[in-house]
């Protein structure tokens, strides 16, 4: 890119790209027996979580001996190398459906409107991943101003912070044992508990936040999309899709909301994170039947 615009059409593109991963959850959900889908789904929602975390300061740490547009080939050449990976080692799965293409999209409206599961529990997990995206683009401003912290520093914050991704499996072994239900209560509890530690002025405080914020988001995550992979079964992917769509459109908006909260403080932006997982406590508690 050699200017800023053709920089944001590439990360639009990629960001649209990325979501091929959903894909691979939802395949896999279909292949494995049904009292494994937690297990399965919580694994490769770890791997997403721990390579979204860890990606974040090894790109800090590598940009201070290297160009930014370094990373981004050698980031290219891995992806190539596995497209390689995926074609050898997934097996070919043709659905049974037989409508064309233009019509399964059509359909999602009419999806959304006739689960009412899948928009409550969207809806939570919205709150959730905005409260995840609040944090994670406040949080390094903050540690910059109020705790002094270099980029070295923050990103060794955010390697520390990635050890929430353990909560992913644990949240899908609970699910296949039948305590969905409680995991997804327990990880809303934990992102609301999580803000209120920042409040603090401790960096332990801080770094125990961090890891509890990760793993509730984790807990909820994994939990609720074990449920919404069985509501509809020929319509499992697009029911996925609907509920990615939705979460993660409650991520991009509490991204952009951050910046403005840390500037005017950063109790702004605990409340707001406070706010969002007492809702999607709320929420969770009162669908404590699904």
């Amino acid at each position: 890119a050699g200017n800023a615009a053709m920089l944001l059409v590439a990360a639009l593109l990629v960001g649209m790209m990325t979501t091929g991963v959903q894909i691979i959850i939802a395949m896999a959900s279909h292949l494995c027996a049904p009292h494994l889908r937690g297990r399965v789904v919580g694994t490769i929602t770890s791997g997403i979580l721990t390579g979204a975390m860890i990606a974040r300061p090894a790109a800090s740490l590598i940009s201070t001996r290297f160009s930014w547009r370094d990373i981004y080939i050698a980031d290219a050449l891995f992806l190539a190398l596995f497209i390689v990976v995926l074609r050898l080692a997934l097996p070919r799965h043709m659905p049974g459906g037989t409508l064309p293409y233009g019509r399964l999209m059509a359909s999602q409206p009419a999806l959304l409107k006739n689960h009412p599961p899948l928009r409550r529990l969207a809806m939570a997990q919205a709150c959730l991943f905005g409260g995840f995206s609040l944090f994670w683009t406040a949080a390094p401003l903050a540690l910059g101003s109020d705790f002094n912290l270099g980029q070295t520093g923050i990103a060794l914050f955010a390697l520390a912070g990635a050890g929430g991704a353990i909560g992913a499996p644990i949240a899908g072994h609970a699910g296949d044992r039948g305590h969905a239900t409680t995991i997804r209560i327990a990880g809303a509890i934990l992102v609301c508990f999580g803000f209120i530690l920042t409040l603090l002025p401790s960096l332990a405080a801080w770094l125990i936040a961090a890891i509890i914020i990760d793993a509730g988001v984790q807990f909820s995550h994994v939990s609720t999309q074990r449920v919404i992979l069985g509501l509809n079964q020929p319509a499992r992917s697009r029911m996925n899709g609907l509920y990615i769509a939705i979460f993660f459109l409650g991520g991009a908006i509490c991204s952009g909301l951050a910046p403005m909260l840390d500037q005017a403080g950063w109790h702004y932006v605990a409340y707001a994170g406070i706010a969002l997982a007492a809702i999607a406590s709320i929420i969770a508690i009162r669908n404590r039947h699904l």
